[in-house]
């Protein structure tokens, strides 16, 4: 079930398991490294559920607005596959098409429900064919990531979640410790695994079976006296 997990309750717990103080300037990993790190898991626990779940378990949709004689459109930061782009005219969306670099010479040459634009992804922005002549309304799909920007942020997550990003940063501080890292990685396979497990258990109308594949790690008490529960 998705709760609400805390960000600087992340940061707690790993500080916890690691039996160091507080993380803050002047210690070994300061504040601002923690965020660093635990942003760093965080992006590679998303790209474990889109690979696990598809581009829906990530989603999120925005709107946009084109800024008249400005051919670009800037995407989310967070963005990293777009999934559809729909213009939005008097109250109806229609879903434009991505243009290849050869198409430009038959495109539309004005934004109408008859001659929608097309458009290309450059980098964290959408190049829109032809140039906008007035603000019009985009409406982006788009697979997104876990994004923070500060340790009092919150994010949506299932409790598997928490304990994976909670492993992988105690291992990767052990590392940079140039100390035994093994409880910690191994951990993290763990919850992998079982975050990988619930996933293959969809039945066919996409709903998620829970399975007690995390049994294992449960019935380790001593390592079960953290996280959020």
């Amino acid at each position: 079930m998705a709760q609400t997990i805390s960000i600087s309750d992340l940061a707690t717990d790993v500080a916890f398991r690691l039996n160091t103080p507080a993380f803050a300037a002047g210690e070994f990993v300061s504040d601002t490294q923690i965020l660093r790190l635990l942003q760093q898991s965080l992006g590679r626990l998303s790209g474990i559920l889109a690979r696990c779940y598809g581009d829906g378990i990530l989603t999120s949709a925005q709107t946009l607005t084109t800024v008249p004689g400005l051919d670009l459109v800037s995407l989310p930061q967070s963005f990293t596959t777009l999934q559809s782009l729909h213009l939005r005219i008097d109250g109806v969306s229609h879903e434009l098409s991505r243009s290849d670099l050869g198409d430009r010479g038959g495109i539309a040459t004005t934004w109408t429900a008859d001659a929608l634009p097309t458009y290309r992804i450059e980098g964290y922005a959408l190049r829109v064919y032809p140039t906008p002549d007035a603000a019009y309304t985009l409406i982006a799909t788009f697979t997104d990531v876990l994004a923070i920007t500060a340790l009092t942020d919150t994010i949506q997550g299932e409790p598997a979640w928490a304990d994976y990003v909670v492993a992988d940063v105690c291992a990767r501080i052990r590392q940079r410790e140039q100390k035994d890292a093994g409880e910690f990685v191994a951990e993290r396979t763990l919850v992998e695994t079982a975050i990988r497990d619930e996933s293959v258990s969809r039945d066919r109308g996409g709903v998620v079976q829970v399975r007690d594949t995390y049994g294992a790690l449960n019935a380790q008490p001593k390592r079960r006296q953290w996280g959020l529960r």
